[in-house]
């Protein structure tokens, strides 16, 4: 089950919810009376502090988002070398079984159209990842012992 909220974001809230408690502690106050002169200096000084937070998380943002899709890219590329090597060892089975089964049929030429068979079999591989003989067999509609000898 996902969780709905992150962690991170139970504790940023967490952070912010004492901040306002603290700033609460020690007198700080949001109201409205038109009698109380506003010290504008006071404002802009927030407003830089607060354009500074910013500024900051924006930084720290985009370095931690650029890092999370370099690893995510790694991650594709790996899978992706990883599939590769693993159609190509069956590409290479494949063919060693097709050599074999053309032997004892004692021709050179392939038997039963191996190489469109062959071609078939490791388009339909390649589509669904992870498959069965059996599921194999009713795609290129043979029989599983006929496919089993094509794997």
């Amino acid at each position: 089950m996902k969780k709905i909220v992150s962690r991170k974001a139970v504790i940023a809230i967490i952070v912010i919810i004492l901040v306002i408690i603290i700033l609460y502690a020690f007198g700080f106050r949001i109201t409205y009376n038109p009698n109380i002169i506003t010290d504008w200096t006071a404002v802009g000084a927030v407003g830089q502090w607060g354009s500074i937070a910013a500024t900051i998380f924006v930084v720290y943002l985009s370095t931690y988002l650029s890092r999370k899709f370099d690893e995510k890219t790694a991650d594709i590329a790996n899978s992706n070398r990883v599939k590769v090597e693993l159609i190509s060892e069956m590409e290479r089975r494949m063919d060693e079984k097709i050599k074999i089964i053309a032997d004892k049929e004692g021709n050179s030429k392939t038997v039963l159209g191996e190489t469109d068979i062959q071609k078939r079999i490791l388009s339909y591989i390649e589509l669904s990842i992870v498959t069965t003989t059996e599921k194999i067999a009713n795609y290129i509609g043979k029989s599983v012992d006929e496919t089993y000898c094509f794997l």
